[in-house]
């Protein structure tokens, strides 16, 4: 199970990054894909601690204990807009790599930023990050249609 603020939830399955590598890389160019690792830590990490390659669970539990307090005197309204301008610069960055002036380094960080603010807006809203992603994507085969 696992405890996130006051959820208690069943664990779910670890969904590896090499498992879904494959998915990712052939689809066309402009469609965005977060894949990560769903399973849960034996325990919070903390900042100093090694994340090398963390699950997400792991990466929301960093995040919350790196930032909670700021995050949550801010609230989600004021959150979202810090948010929405990560999207803009990542939103740069593809418009950069489609015009052929692509900065790795800079597309890199912009994506590791959307997905530490999301992971912010999960953590004051109560959102488990990685059950809500098995809920709708992992069981029962998840949504029908194509992405």
């Amino acid at each position: 199970q696992i405890q996130y603020g006051p959820l208690t939830r069943p664990a779910p399955p670890a969904l590896s990054i090499n498992e879904l590598h494959g998915l990712t890389s052939s689809l066309p160019v402009g469609l965005l894909v977060f894949s990560f690792p769903c399973s849960p830590p034996p325990q919070t990490l903390r900042p100093h601690q090694s994340m090398q390659n963390p699950t997400l669970t792991q990466f929301q539990s960093f995040i919350r204990d790196r930032y909670h307090e700021t995050d949550a005197a801010r609230g989600p309204a004021k959150t979202f807009l810090w948010f929405m301008e990560e999207i803009g610069e990542l939103a740069e960055a593809i418009a950069n790599l489609e015009r052929g002036k692509s900065d790795q380094g800079n597309l890199e960080e912009e994506f590791a930023d959307v997905l530490a603010w999301l992971a912010t807006l999960a953590n004051i809203t109560g959102v488990d990050l990685a059950h809500a992603i098995h809920e709708k994507y992992v069981v029962d085969g998840g949504p029908a249609g194509t992405k």
